[in-house]
């Protein structure tokens, strides 16, 4: 799985923002059996690299879900990288005018 977080962090890194998105669809899909901490990582990804795009409403749906997991990962006991998630929710509800 470490492998997988570092391709997409290299993605990110390059600014190969469409290839991130396809990268993290494709795991998020078939990878029913990885570590929560894994997805909600690309849950983040793809959420930002669909900010980057500029589909702002398509990343702060994906940031929702991803929230939704961590809080019930965190309520489980399990460590949820929430602090994360909330920071990068935010920006995105900053940008598309959601301050409810």
């Amino acid at each position: 799985w470490s492998v997988a977080a570092g391709v997409v962090r290299v993605l990110y890194d390059a600014e190969l923002h469409q290839e991130r998105i396809d990268y993290c669809e494709r795991l998020l899909r078939d990878e029913q059996d990885m570590p929560t901490t894994l997805r909600l990582l690309l849950m983040n990804q793809l959420a930002g690299a669909y900010k980057w795009l500029g589909d702002q409403q398509r990343a702060r749906e994906i940031y929702l879900e991803a929230l939704a997991l961590a809080e019930a990962a965190q309520a489980a006991g399990s460590p949820a990288g929430l602090s994360v998630l909330l920071v990068n929710l935010a920006n995105s509800c900053a940008w598309t005018g959601h301050f409810d």
